[in-house]
């Protein structure tokens, strides 16, 4: 499980999270990725990438050629609602199915884990 707590650019974390992300499904290994609080706007398809940067949200619709079909976004329904993405931008993501999930649920998927990252 690979958890993505950051929000896109600014933070080399971000980059090591997705960058570990692809190399595992790149590896054959199976991937759970959860976003969790400044990391769900990683979703917004209006981000724009600082000059000579990887645009993260194309590198997450790329996800399903590396086997992996699904992301857990964490709902942080305490968060304002100012940076809550909207649902008609979180289904814009193609063959990469949303699925949201509570904080409980995701310390149940945390618990059942072999390994957890966070990045």
């Amino acid at each position: 499980m690979i958890l993505l707590t950051q929000p896109p650019y600014f933070n080399q974390r971000t980059i090591a999270g997705i960058d570990t992300v692809l190399a595992a499904g790149a590896f054959g290994q199976s991937v759970t990725v959860a976003l969790i609080g400044a990391a769900r706007e990683q979703l917004r398809p209006s981000q724009s990438a600082p000059e000579e940067s990887r645009n993260i949200y194309r590198q997450i619709l790329s996800l399903p050629l590396y086997d992996i079909d699904e992301l857990l976004l964490v709902d942080n329904s305490d968060q304002a609602a100012t940076s809550a993405l909207s649902a008609a931008e979180i289904t814009e993501l193609g063959d990469l199915r949303i699925t949201v999930v509570s904080s409980g649920a995701l310390g149940e998927k945390i618990r059942a884990a072999h390994h957890v990252l966070s990045f």
